[in-house]
């Protein structure tokens, strides 16, 4: 194993306590010698390659935020963070302050994307791109991803207000291997014209996700645009119930498929959704339908088991004709039913159905999510100012590496604290705690030569 430069402390992958801990040390014993003694030993006993650590890191890189606390830890932590391993299967997050490092330090930021080859998704915040400078660099951001990112199957774009105009034309140059796109809070489409050329670029598209203007209208040439792999179809409006049925056939596996809440419905629509596909699980419908027609549409459907209209009013819905075979879902907020008898609740972020878990909270609780390991590091930050980590990355092999000045970080670097939770064994905090006692131990072993 190559020398890490610090006193690496074995890593439990599963029990969620460290090496020291595991025999029996108090909480103030993580800080003192003793403690490292017998991480040494165990370091020495299993000795970890630069494979593992960069798998161990792959339940804490998430974005640029998350491996700070950690690229200053050593040099070889450093290359281990830009390493693809590292983000292998990961659920990647830009955020808009990455644009400032972009304009900053480019080299940063691509060497950052590069490392991103084998993540699975990325969610993209493009808030404040409203400058010349700015819009470039959130297309640049796209257009990296499209280069960088060959295995990323789902894609969701953000507070972009120049979509139209500079983002769609860079989805239409990559993403190979895209099956879920979603396109929220960015500026309204003025067309479903528009996105044809996106949908013909991805032919294996699962779901798809965009707001239109309110005036817009699908018609047949969106329909013959869509995949026929579609399996998730949010927020459009038709313009004929020809579309609608040219939608069914199309779209053999559509299971979700929500209108826009703005649309209009009359008899010969409402009359073609109901005699359409059968395998429909969820269904939203727009806010003017009332709930006798909802009935009639959803007769005979015996698959669905949501239904959504937002609206709130009087009498409630779910309480009319619907009643007997339907029931308010206890988190609907009164505008969600479930058949009753199901079991199906609602995603997170109250959505009926998401393509794939969402981003997790950058910055989580350090109650929610430490272990014990995590809860004695925790104690042991007043006994032992050294947890204050003020260390930069040498210039050879690091930072200088990138064309970028080398970092100079002052935090305390706590189990939780700026880590993502992945899973919910713990994996995360224990990384967190091992990182924390590395650097420690680099620290002591720095001011005693």
């Amino acid at each position: 194993m190559a020398d890490l430069g610090f006193i690496a402390p074995r890593f439990a992958w599963g029990d969620g306590v460290d090496a020291g801990a595991s025999e029996g040390a108090g909480a103030s014993d993580l800080g003192r010698p003793a403690g490292s003694e017998r991480a040494r030993r165990c370091s020495a006993e299993v000795p970890l390659t630069s494979e593992e650590w960069c798998k161990a890191l792959s339940f804490i890189c998430r974005s640029s935020r998350t491996i700070d606390p950690i690229r200053v830890v050593s040099r070889q932590f450093f290359k281990f963070c830009y390493e693809p391993g590292s983000w292998e299967g990961a659920h990647v997050q830009v955020y808009p302050h990455d644009l400032d490092i972009l304009l900053g330090s480019g080299g940063r930021f691509q060497r950052l994307v590069r490392a991103w080859r084998f993540c699975r998704c990325v969610d993209v915040d493009l808030s404040g791109a409203t400058t010349e400078p700015r819009r470039s660099a959130a297309e640049s951001v796209l257009a990296q991803l499209a280069h960088c990112c060959p295995d990323m199957v789902g894609l969701t774009c953000r507070n972009f207000l120049c979509m139209e105009r500079c983002g769609l034309r860079t989805l239409r140059q990559g993403y190979a291997s895209l099956r879920h796109l979603q396109i929220s809070g960015c500026d309204i489409l003025s067309s479903y014209d528009a996105v044809i050329p996106v949908l013909e670029r991805h032919p294996t598209l699962l779901s798809f996700r965009a707001s239109f203007h309110v005036r817009a209208v699908a018609g047949l040439d969106f329909v013959a645009a869509l995949p026929t792999t579609l399996m998730s179809l949010s927020f459009v409006a038709f313009s004929s119930p020809e579309a609608i049925q040219a939608l069914y056939k199309r779209c053999e596996n559509l299971q979700h498929l929500w209108f826009a809440a703005t649309g209009k419905f009359d008899k010969r629509t409402a009359d073609a959704i109901a005699a359409g596909d059968t395998s429909l699980l969820t269904l939203a419908l727009p806010t003017r339908m009332q709930e006798d027609q909802i009935a009639n549409i959803v007769a005979n459907m015996p698959r669905l088991e949501l239904i959504c209209r937002m609206r709130i009013g009087s009498p409630p819905f779910g309480t009319g004709t619907l009643a007997d075979q339907w029931e308010q879902l206890p988190n609907g907020h009164g505008v969600v039913l479930r058949k009753r008898g199901s079991s199906m609740e609602l995603a997170c972020s109250n959505a009926m159905w998401l393509p794939y878990p969402p981003m997790e909270k950058e910055v989580v609780s350090l109650r929610r999510l430490a272990s014990t390991a995590g809860q004695r590091f925790e104690s042991c930050v007043a006994e032992n100012p050294e947890l204050m980590l003020m260390a930069s990355p040498p210039g050879s092999g690091g930072a200088a590496d990138a064309g970028e000045a080398a970092p100079r970080v002052c935090s305390t670097f706590l189990p939780g604290q700026l880590l993502p939770q992945r899973s919910s064994t713990g994996c995360a905090t224990d990384m967190a705690a091992q990182v924390a006692a590395a650097a420690m131990a680099r620290q002591r072993r720095l001011g005693a030569a």
